[in-house]
């Protein structure tokens, strides 16, 4: 029997995409990416770099594509090879299990394991001063951007008044000395409202496709989150109180830097980044909060230095019992 006319356009588009269209395959994929990359859904390639796809749906909604060694994160897809960089602004869909970029990269999503980092189990049997207690950080490799900060506040956790800041250069690090002073000692008093108004001065300050004080933000923001979870008392940081600070900080970024922010604020963030949010409060071993704030600070040029510095702002000067939010 002869094909219908559609039959024999389809077999030709099937010919086409695999005799031009190299294929590849998902390994593994976020929670939230799969949620985001249904199938018939579509979007745009919001960027590309030698190291992710960024990827922005109908709805508005981030994704991206990453080889191996970058770490999973909610919104990740892992492709276990390099992939050709498709053009900005181009389309992208999803049909059949199937992620096509453009008329250049097709990827397979249907075999891929959906990956969820490890919770924290709520026990009875920890009490509050264990899980908010401060540790101590071992020696790290000479820290970059925020880091720079961390000896500082490794001080101020000790009862030490912050010293005056000697500069060192870099003008966005050197200028968010004082707000970054405020966001620790608001932590310590655990007054939300003086802790968004220094956070206000951070956001989208520095360079790349998620400034410092953002990556800064996002660490402090993930750490507060991570106490929730544990069990800590924080009624005065509660998430409904952040959501204002975070749809005003969307303005105030590029929207790969505001997803994230929002999701670190949600307890959301990169498999690294939960590794070590782990260490510091559950297992608490000094080799284990060092081998993890090592594989952090591997992010980016500076991002990891950012986020470990703010995580540890947020879970190591919050004290235990935390009470009512101040008015």
């Amino acid at each position: 029997m002869p094909l219908t006319l559609r039959e024999a356009m389809a077999q030709v588009e099937t010919m086409h995409r695999s005799m031009n269209v190299p294929p590849f395959t998902a390994d593994l994929i976020g929670l939230m990416a799969r949620q985001i990359l249904s199938s018939d859904s579509n979007g745009t390639i919001l960027a590309g770099t030698s190291r992710a796809i960024y990827l922005r749906s109908a709805a508005g909604e981030m994704s991206w594509l990453a080889p191996g060694d970058v770490p999973m994160h909610r919104r990740g897809i892992r492709v276990p090879v390099s992939l050709p960089r498709p053009p900005r602004d181009s389309a992208y869909r999803v049909a059949d299990g199937v992620l096509q970029l453009g008329s250049a990269v097709s990827i397979e999503l249907g075999q891929a394991r959906v990956w969820e980092p490890q919770r924290f189990a709520r026990s009875a049997e920890r009490s509050e001063t264990e899980i908010c207690g401060p540790d101590q950080l071992q020696m790290l490799p000479s820290p970059r951007g925020f880091g720079a900060y961390l000896p500082l506040l490794l001080e101020y956790g000790s009862g030490t008044p912050f010293p005056p800041w000697a500069p060192r250069g870099d003008r966005a690090i050197d200028s968010a000395y004082p707000a970054m002073c405020g966001v620790a000692s608001a932590c310590r008093q655990q007054d939300l409202a003086a802790l968004l108004k220094h956070a206000e001065c951070l956001v989208g300050l520095g360079e790349g496709m998620t400034p410092s004080g953002d990556d800064y933000l996002g660490g402090v923001l993930f750490g507060l989150a991570m106490l929730r979870e544990a069990g800590a008392r924080l009624e005065w940081c509660s998430p409904d109180s952040l959501a204002p600070f975070l749809t005003a900080s969307g303005a105030r970024t590029n929207l790969i830097s505001a997803a994230l922010l929002g999701d670190h604020a949600e307890g959301h963030a990169s498999e690294t980044l939960h590794r070590f949010a782990f260490a510091f409060l559950m297992d608490r071993s000094l080799e284990a909060i060092h081998r993890a704030a090592y594989d952090l600070i591997q992010i980016g040029h500076s991002t990891g230095w950012d986020l470990l510095t703010g995580a540890w702002t947020a879970m190591a000067l919050v004290p235990s019992g935390a009470g009512t939010a101040r008015s």
